[in-house]
């Protein structure tokens, strides 16, 4: 029987700082899409065979936003969640990606996206987990000792 515990999968928080607040980019979904149509969310993408999580990450934000990447994060907590749809355990890895400008260029996979306070984000994106991670990601980056736990990727 194959093993219903997946790490097929990565989370991708973007921010930019301004002059006065931290926002985060979500992103929505196309209608068409086959699963969670319409949703809002933070950027997630699939691993491709034998591609490290870092640069899943790293593909699938750009792949999804053309951001331009100033700093990248690993966070050492996962998001976890059961698909009822496959029946599967999934462990999900997180990154942080900052970017200091606001232009984004969507995939066909989404339709709209907003650069929103973390109040304003965690009330619009779908997913609970999602919603929970970036309230700690947001204490992690308003408090440089919190901060200075993310482990930095050089690219």
């Amino acid at each position: 029987m194959e093993s219903r515990i997946r790490a097929s999968y990565v989370e991708s928080i973007i921010f930019r700082r301004t002059k006065n607040s931290i926002r985060y980019l979500l992103l929505k979904r196309s209608n068409y899409t086959k699963y969670y149509p319409g949703i809002w969310q933070i950027v997630t993408g699939t691993v491709e065979k034998n591609e490290p999580y870092y640069k899943t990450a790293v593909r699938e934000s750009i792949e999804e936003t053309q951001v331009k990447i100033k700093n990248f994060y690993a966070f050492t907590k996962l998001n976890a969640f059961y698909s009822p749809l496959k029946d599967t355990i999934n462990l999900v890895p997180v990154f942080v990606l900052e970017t200091d400008d606001d232009y984004v260029k969507l995939s066909e996979e989404h339709t709209e996206y907003k650069w929103l306070s973390i109040n304003k984000a965690i009330g619009l994106v779908y997913f609970y987990t999602q919603k929970e991670m970036l309230k700690i990601i947001n204490l992690h980056l308003k408090n440089k000792s919190l901060y200075n736990n993310l482990i930095k990727i050089e690219l």
